[in-house]
């Protein structure tokens, strides 16, 4: 189990509860049409997966295997209600009128906003046929795009079907088809797909062509975003947005360091490399690039085992990029730990961020910690931190910036690099509590026929002017993770006209209720505010320069409006 998959049930938790009791509201006149039940077993399964050694990924692989499936399972329901939930809303409809929805078009597709602000995004489905055309809701013809799926996609689809479902797929889908959604904050958008009636007539629908480069380098990006490659190697050469001025060579590739032979080695606590510099995985790269008016693809292979494909979207300033890693190969008998690094000409000084739980990005310096003399006997290690939203570093002009779908490892071992942590694969128990090695297999009916797992995500990468890329970091990790409507990660002067206080009108985020009682607690909901004593420390060797953090004041009793601060959250009990 992934921390992609718990991040995925997450999302699918909140977007479960917030569609549910707006359908039984809208359509049903509050009515419980739909039982809010539904989404239990996947709340408490995701409850399970919150514990620190399922979500961290340090328990057996049979125990792994058991979140899994119960995160699996629990999605299936949800998704199933959700569902039908959704198309009722969307169609204004209930009840039996729900099922003749789909007698008019092919296929109906309801996309709901999570976030507080209007979304523009793109979305892509698996079909089966390229002569397809897109409607919105007001019947107004959305321009499409099709792109046929790659082969390792394909294989992908097939083996895991098989492997953990025991299903052998009878049909493929051939092609991505790929449209653009404008959905209202913390509402819906219906689009409807049909098939055309004549082949050929599609004047809406483009169909994506593989470029033939003639020079030695290759531009690629629809939008403002450029990025170019080398046509010899195959890799990315530079980033570049003529609209704001910023102009970085850039350089990506992907390397393993091998695990340590000494005890103890690397294991599902431990990352300790055998050496400090990494193995490179491929000098020369295949290269293949898909044109289209949406979005530009650039397919990579960089062997047998890693693929990649950079998208570069119209309407986008950041590069989106999915890697595919595995199985790595154990032939040689040593654990590899895999990793992407991009390779600036920045003068860092040492100097890079990371996030912490997603919030506040801390200042981190390499070979060196702000409270203690650091003797250096990790150089890589050493230096790794957690992420969850993402790492950047910056010199004199521009900002480099690299976000993460899922939490992970990165670092910046030399100035101007950024590194990630994807996949590993380790022959090893590092004696720290598993017993059991990192190295995770699926099989196919139980048979001999087993490979070891193969990872799939994606992250963003960004270049600004220095100061400017907050607000990039900010939207897009919110876009990456659909939060809370009331999740506030702006803090204090990253974007000034974002870092303010904030009003909340609880009687209009509960309207046609009564609210009888209003009482603010802790965070965990275990105590009552009033009665919270918070502890003042004197700490040496800091004086009183920090700034002091907006805070919202009380609850107006009245009014029931209350107030948050920039990076603020707080926590209130209400009785009906």
């Amino acid at each position: 189990m992934g921390k992609g998959s718990v991040a995925s049930a997450f999302q699918c938790v909140l977007i479960a509860v917030v569609v549910v009791c707006l359908c039984n509201k809208a359509v049903n006149g509050g009515n419980m049409k739909y039982n809010t039940s539904i989404y239990f077993p996947l709340g408490d399964a995701l409850g399970i997966a919150q514990h620190h050694d399922a979500v961290s990924g340090t328990s057996k692989e049979h125990t792994t295997s058991d979140y899994a499936k119960r995160l699996s399972i629990g999605a299936s329901e949800a998704e199933s209600i959700v569902s039908a939930a959704l198309s009722c809303l969307t169609a204004g409809k209930s009840g039996e009128q729900c099922k003749d929805l789909a007698l008019t078009f092919n296929q109906v597709v309801a996309a709901y906003n999570p976030l507080g602000w209007n979304s523009t995004e793109i979305v892509r489905i698996p079909v089966n046929d390229s002569n397809l055309a897109v409607q919105d809701s007001l019947g107004n013809s959305i321009e499409a795009q099709f792109i046929s799926l790659d082969n390792v996609t394909i294989n992908i689809r097939n083996f895991y079907t098989n492997a953990y479902l025991g299903v052998s797929l009878k049909q493929v889908p051939k092609f991505w088809l790929i449209f653009q959604v404008s959905v209202p904050p913390l509402g819906w958008n219906t689009y409807f797909i049909s098939r055309r009636a004549t082949k050929g007539n599609n004047t809406n629908g483009f169909f994506s062509v593989m470029d033939s480069p003639q020079n030695e380098t290759i531009e690629v990006g629809p939008g403002d975003l450029k990025m170019s490659f080398s046509v010899a190697s195959g890799q990315l050469k530079r980033m570049y947005n003529p609209k704001t001025g910023v102009d970085v060579p850039i350089q990506q590739s992907f390397l393993w360091y091998n695990s340590s032979s000494e005890f103890p080695g690397s294991g599902a606590y431990l990352f300790r490399p055998s050496e400090s510099v990494p193995k490179d995985v491929s000098r020369s790269v295949h290269l293949k690039v898909f044109r289209g008016p949406l979005v530009d693809e650039i397919h990579q292979e960089f062997s047998s085992w890693i693929y990649q494909v950079t998208r570069l979207y119209r309407d986008k300033q950041h590069a989106e990029v999915e890697f595919t890693i595995g199985p790595i190969p154990t032939e040689d008998y040593t654990g590899r730990e895999v990793i992407t690094r991009m390779t600036t000409n920045m003068t860092t000084d040492k100097v890079f961020y990371t996030d912490s739980n997603g919030r506040d990005f801390i200042k981190r310096v390499r070979d060196y910690r702000a409270d203690w003399s650091l003797s250096v006997n990790e150089p890589v290690a050493g230096n790794y931190y957690p992420l969850n939203l993402g790492i950047f570093t910056s010199d004199k002009k521009y900002e480099f910036s690299v976000l993460v779908d899922r939490a992970t490892g990165g670092a910046s071992i030399k100035d101007g690099e950024v590194e990630l942590m994807l996949h590993r694969r380790v022959l090893f128990d590092d004696a720290k509590g598993v017993e059991e090695a990192l190295d995770e297999i699926a099989c196919i009916d139980h048979s001999s026929i087993c490979k070891g797992q193969t990872v799939r995500g994606n992250y963003y990468m960004n270049i600004n002017k220095l100061g400017e890329g907050a607000r990039w970091r900010r939207k897009t990790g919110q876009q990456i993770y659909s939060p809370l409507v009331l999740a506030f990660t702006h803090e204090a002067a990253e974007v000034p006209e974002y870092s303010t206080l904030t009003k909340v009108e609880l009687k209009k985020m509960f309207t046609g209720k009564m609210i009888k009682e209003v009482k603010e607690v802790s965070l965990s909901a275990n105590q009552d505010k009033s009665e919270m004593k918070r502890m003042e420390w004197k700490v040496e060797g800091i004086n009183n320069t920090e700034p002091i953090p907006v805070r919202g004041g009380p609850v107006n009793n009245s009014t029931l409006v209350f107030e948050l601060g920039p990076m603020e959250i707080r926590t209130f009990l209400l009785k009906f």
